[in-house]
């Protein structure tokens, strides 16, 4: 983990029973600024929390989750079990790995994930207006969003949440590559045991630049993507988390 800064490392929260927990607090904007940490985090899934992670969680003071699994995800793993907490469920299915995990090798994982990446970008408006429209609205924080893993769904949705921000992309790409990780705390063992998988276990720069890639292509730039996709009031979101 020598890769990781302090500045990363200090963002990282340690729930017992999650393993991809971020404060998405702490970076550095274009126009001089400062995300304000305590705001908005980021995680893999819930369901496995131990009674003590819950109890971390609850001190962080979240009042809204949003949860990007599919319905056969949250059936699979469970429901989120913190009580007094609202949950949303905004599904984003992007397919399912399961079923072809059987031919994944370094050739054909990598352009998967990337096809992830750009599913993400072309075929997800809707739910990435909801999103937003739910990060602009002060009675919902701090607020909490997170997927399975915490590292593809939740990663684009982080970056686009940096972005609106003014945050680097060099940045983004630094928060977005931390879940190497929670992927290695999580998944470490599946690795080990089948060394092929890694491509889609970890998170490469190169997926969410995918995604980055496809925004350019449809839209031009993120910006345009944000204000005239995704319906984005930027100064009002940077009059919420920028200090």
């Amino acid at each position: 983990m020598e890769q990781f800064s302090e500045l990363d490392k200090s963002r990282i929260i340690d729930l017992e029973g999650a393993c991809n927990t971020r404060d998405l607090g702490g970076f550095r904007t274009a126009s001089g600024g400062t995300v304000k940490r305590g705001l908005i985090f980021r995680s893999d899934e819930l369901s496995s929390l131990t009674g003590t992670g819950m109890v971390k969680l609850g001190g962080l003071g979240v009042k809204t989750i949003i949860d990007f699994r599919s319905r056969r995800e949250v059936e699979r793993s469970g429901e989120n079990p913190l009580k007094g907490i609202g949950t949303l469920e905004l599904s984003l299915d992007c397919g399912n790995l399961e079923s072809v995990m059987d031919t994944v090798n370094e050739t054909t994982g990598p352009k998967i994930m990337k096809l992830v990446n750009r599913s993400l970008v072309r075929e997800n408006t809707e739910v990435f207006r909801e999103f937003f429209s739910l990060l602009a609205s002060r009675e919902n924080l701090p607020l909490l969003f997170h997927c399975a893993a915490g590292k593809d769904r939740t990663g684009f949705a982080a970056a686009m949440f940096l972005s609106s921000l003014g945050v680097s992309r060099g940045d983004i790409m630094n928060d977005y590559m931390l879940s190497t990780y929670g992927s290695g705390r999580k998944f470490g063992w599946l690795v080990e045991r089948a060394p092929r998988l890694s491509s889609v276990v970890f998170v490469r720069p190169e997926y969410l630049a995918a995604a980055f890639d496809e925004i350019d292509a449809l839209f031009g730039s993120v910006e345009n993507y944000l204000t005239n996709e995704l319906n984005i009031d930027l100064r009002g979101i940077n009059g919420i988390y920028v200090e």
